[in-house]
């Protein structure tokens, strides 16, 4: 289980990328990113905790097509990369 706001607050503490943001804009960024993994079915919002719950892992793939690094849960997603739709993933970094 993971607070919103504390994961922003994290973000702006210990990214350079976040540093000169202010709160309310990562916040912004923060909702859109959760609001599109609510969709995708990778995780539950707990709206009178303001918690998100994760409700599995996720695994690393990367498109053979595109080369985009894919996050996909590891239950609930279909296997397709969010960047072009391509089907052709395989596992990364690539198991030696």
């Amino acid at each position: 289980m993971f607070d919103n706001n504390d994961i922003c607050r994290f973000m702006k503490e210990n990214y350079l990328k976040y540093k000169n943001w202010n709160i309310e804009e990562i916040t912004k960024l923060f909702n859109i990113v959760i609001s599109d993994l609510h969709d995708r079915n990778v995780l539950i919002f707990q709206k009178d905790t303001d918690a998100v719950i994760l409700k599995s892992r996720f695994v690393r793939k990367q498109c053979l097509k595109c080369y985009y690094i894919n996050y996909l849960s590891a239950s609930s997603e279909s296997p397709n990369c969010h960047r072009c739709k391509s089907d052709n993933l395989k596992d990364f970094p690539s198991k030696k």
